[in-house]
């Protein structure tokens, strides 16, 4: 290799050793280069700034092109000059070709990267859920262990339809809900052009995956109005509160369990709004607080340690609520509902209610932070501009279903009078204008507040 300085000089190399080994490479007012004088396009660019950033370059013109392309081999510590002459004939002779030797030595890595690998870049790339990605660290630590460690392009469909079928044998749901992990991860490195097909497919293809029947368990809106009443007299700590608190808000919202469970208090304004910055659909979503979900946050506000981040915290106060299922189990039972909470029962509840209560589907669909299907909805500002009262008639209609106390009326028929939000509002938080009625105290208050702003509905009016 020749010196490219102001005044011409050469230096002969020893190709066993490092450039570095036996070259003193001089720091210049400006960048330089030592060209090699056995293979042109080939050299050693050395920064001005910084000599142990020095690197071997090529840089040849593709056949019938003008214009050449450079490429940086690596740092001159990383090879012996001899390797990197040998690297860059190679490169220079597929540069002439039409062949991108970087892309290549990218592909090459990517392809021998590793499933746990793919794995952590996809949760990288995607930014999950935090229990979504729990639960796919579960299965990559379970289910699909014997497989985490081949490199994907070793990953054969052969490979994976024998894994599927081994594991299919024992436990269905867990292995295709791990299955469509894999196929997700898999997926995304065909999008990155690391592997070309997703050896994945052929379990679909071949007609393995079960028929999995999915939950359509929900509360009715009777059962709803007995948890609700039995609220009243349940609600006798801290704990009970808080956990009916969280069973209130996901009922009258329709939220995911993720939303509710680590819902802080820097996404909270009161009186105001809950701002999500991101949600399962990829996009921001901002709650507009009715007076009844107002009262349930001012109240978790006042019972919880103001040092703590959480709005709904678990017992040491390190993070969200993990799984109220325990006492809320016990409020169910106590209020004579014969079903198991579940967090997505609510959120099916919720639906079913806003469908009572004429909400539009649309306009319902907004409301539960589900993908727009269109670009025509994405543009309906009038869904947030309606999400309030919309909030607000399904709480109302679940009010209606409250009961505060029943009768029997000239024709033998069973009427029942039921709350009002203002009520729900009194009876659970002390809040709202009924507090200041002067006949608050009395035992009929309520059923007179019924009588007045309800009509008497049967109870199986909205079974």
């Amino acid at each position: 290799m020749n010196k490219v300085v102001s005044e011409k000089t050469s230096t002969s190399l020893n190709e066993t050793k490092k450039i570095t080994d036996k070259l003193v490479l001089i720091l210049k007012n400006r960048d330089y280069r030592i060209l090699d004088t056995e293979l042109k396009g080939f050299w050693i660019r050395v920064p001005a700034t910084d000599i142990s950033n020095a690197s071997y370059i090529v840089n040849a013109k593709p056949q019938g092109s003008r214009k050449a392309i450079r490429y940086s081999i690596g740092n001159v510590s990383l090879y012996k000059a001899k390797q990197a002459r040998e690297i860059a004939r190679d490169w220079i002779q597929k540069i002439k070709s039409g062949i991108d030797p970087k892309e290549q030595v990218r592909r090459q890595y990517a392809q021998s990267i590793t499933l746990e690998e793919a794995f952590e870049q996809y949760l990288s790339d995607k930014k999950l859920a935090e229990t979504t990605v729990k639960g796919m660290r579960y299965n990559m630590r379970s289910r699909l262990s014997p497989i985490m460690k081949r490199q994907i392009n070793s990953l054969t469909d052969e490979l994976i339809v024998n894994w599927y079928k081994k594991n299919a044998t024992e436990t269905h749901k867990q292995t295709d809900k791990a299955f469509r992990e894999l196929s997700s991860v898999l997926t995304h490195q065909v999008k990155l052009k690391n592997i070309e097909h997703n050896p994945a497919e052929l379990v679909t293809t071949l007609g393995l995956r079960p028929k999995i029947s999915h939950r359509t368990t929900f509360l009715t809106t009777e059962e709803c109005g007995s948890i609700i009443n039995e609220m009243v007299m349940f609600r006798d700590n801290k704990a009970r509160i808080k956990q009916t608190n969280l069973f209130l808000f996901m009922l009258l919202t329709g939220l995911r369990e993720c939303n509710v469970y680590k819902l802080k208090w820097s996404q909270i304004k009161l009186r105001e709004s809950v701002v999500f910055e991101e949600t399962k659909n990829g996009e921001a979503y901002i709650l507009p607080l009715t007076a009844l979900l107002n009262d349930i946050l001012e109240q978790q506000y006042e019972i919880v340690p103001k040092n703590c981040t959480w709005v709904f915290p678990n017992k040491d106060l390190s993070g969200g609520t993990s799984d109220p299922r325990k006492m809320l189990n016990r409020l169910y039972k106590q209020a004579g509902v014969h079903k198991s909470f579940a967090d997505h029962d609510l959120r099916r509840t919720f639906a079913s209610i806003a469908d009572l209560a004429k909400v539009s589907f649309t306009d319902a669909k907004h409301l539960m932070i589900h993908k727009k299907g269109d670009i025509t909805e994405k543009y309906m500002q009038s869904q947030q501009i309606k999400a309030k009262d919309n909030y607000q008639r399904i709480a109302e209609l679940l009010a209606s279903e409250t009961p505060v106390t029943s009768s029997i009326d000239e024709e033998g028929n069973e009427v029942v009078y039921s709350m009002t939000v203002e009520a729900l509002r009194l009876v659970l938080f002390n809040k709202g204008p009924l507090r200041n009625h002067p006949n608050r105290n009395n035992s009929n208050f309520l059923i007179d507040v019924s009588k007045i702003y309800y009509q008497k509905m049967s109870a199986t009016d909205w079974d």
